[in-house]
């Protein structure tokens, strides 16, 4: 029995396999679900500022890292290095202390370690160089005395300070999304964050799924993570923030998508997505409004954002459906400085959550125009969104002042004179 099909790690194999056990200082990079089909595991992402290597954490200490351990926090680890009877090395962490943290960019350019694509090209079973007796904290050190499989000596020089690396990360050519085409699978981008769904279902019992909307300087694309990838990123990627992304399949775009890119991505497996620094070069989404007169013009399926005032909330109701059954339907009013009254239908579990407050103001984000029996109306897209406050432009501004006047003549016309 290898140690990964062990719930616990058992020392008795570890020693059966053991090639030899060190520390590192190294930066963490993520966690990843593991897709071996033996075990529910995850591997571990760490990287020495030139590679990236993969490691299994002792459940003993597991919950603890996770507890602990950010992204991109620098890290000592003490590791058993472990050759399986397959001739596979595996990394495994037993002990760990978190030296820095709040890191906010990747150090270096780290590629994935593969001792077995580097051995296919001659042998480069090396000695590592030996650890510095005096160590800088800000400095990454070299491993121990120890054989392993590596690049050779002059492709591992890891004295490079943080304060480089991130520079050098800086300046790491990435792949411009309006470049991506199906069925590329070698790129990585540097994006912002501009939309993030809720995390759904996908399909009957086949795990759920949530897609972002991912924008650099040269355009914008969709993105959909499934299944463990969904479960794991959906906490950890913030709109408006950047990251890098990679392992991701490109294909032509589906019926759901609302950029106008003809390709998205697809984040199955193998996925890695980092944290970096904001940069003023990659647009912050903007919204441009449409009033709700302009709204009515617009052809079916148009997608737009909406600042309005609420007139009537709308009141839960169950709506029959030509094949069969009933469907919760919310149907919410508002209006604007056109006073041209427009209907908002939310359908499913969203009209539930949706309660809004009378004569307030709402920024409505992704709505869709339709028309049914010859009746225009919006409709509450999954990928909708609402906002009430936070924001300000001037057309909220006009809209503030728009709306005080306006109530000050609806108080007018319902008044009640007094008896002469």
């Amino acid at each position: 029995m290898t140690c990964l099909e062990l719930d616990v790690l058992d020392l008795d194999v570890v020693k059966e396999h053991l090639i030899c056990e060190n520390e590192m200082i190294l930066q963490y990079l993520n966690e990843v679900p593991s897709y071996d089909s033996k075990i529910e595991s995850s591997v571990f992402y760490f990287s020495d500022g030139f590679h990236k290597w993969e490691f299994y954490l002792n459940e003993l200490i597991k919950n603890e890292f996770q507890k602990f351990a950010r992204d991109l926090d620098i890290i000592l680890i003490k590791f058993f290095l472990i050759n399986k009877p397959n001739n596979e090395d595996m990394f495994v962490i037993h002990s760990f202390d978190i030296l820095h943290t709040q890191i906010k960019e990747a150090v270096g350019n780290p590629i994935l370690y593969n001792p077995y694509e580097i051995n296919s090209k001659g042998s480069n079973h090396v000695k590592i160089p030996k650890k510095k007796e005096k160590q800088d904290d800000d400095k990454l050190p070299v491993v121990p005395d120890c054989d392993v499989h590596i690049l050779p000596e002059s492709d591992v020089q890891i004295d490079s300070g943080i304060n480089q690396s991130v520079q050098q990360n800086k300046e790491f050519i990435y792949n411009k999304i309006c470049d991506l085409s199906a069925p590329d699978k070698s790129w990585i981008i540097k994006a912002r964050v501009i939309n993030k769904q809720e995390l759904r279902p996908f399909r009957k019992n086949q795990g759920e799924y949530f897609s972002v909307i991912l924008r650099d300087e040269s355009g914008k694309i969709r993105a959909t993570f499934f299944k463990s990838m969904a479960n794991y990123y959906i906490n950890r990627l913030r709109e408006g923030q950047i990251y890098s992304f990679t392992g991701g399949e490109v294909e032509k775009a589906s019926a759901f998508n609302t950029t106008n890119n003809r390709f998205e991505i697809i984040f199955k497996e193998n996925v890695t997505v980092t944290e970096l620094i904001d940069e003023e070069v990659i647009p912050k989404e903007e919204s441009n409004f449409t009033t709700l007169t302009d709204a009515f013009k617009k052809p079916d399926n148009s997608i737009m954002d909406i600042i309005a005032m609420v007139k009537d909330p709308g009141e839960l109701e169950f709506k029959e459906l030509k094949r069969g059954g009933s469907k919760e339907l919310k149907r919410i009013t508002l209006i604007d400085q056109g006073n041209f009254p427009f209907e908002i239908n939310v359908w499913g579990e969203t009209a539930h959550k949706i309660s809004l407050i009378k004569n307030e103001i709402y920024l409505f984000k992704g709505l869709k125009i339709k028309t049914f029996n010859d009746q225009r109306y919006l409709l509450w897209e999954n990928f909708s969104k609402i906002f009430h406050d936070g924001f300000s432009n001037s057309q909220y501004f006009n809209l503030m002042e728009w709306k005080r006047l306006y109530l000050d003549e609806e108080s007018a016309k319902n008044k009640v004179p007094f008896p002469q």
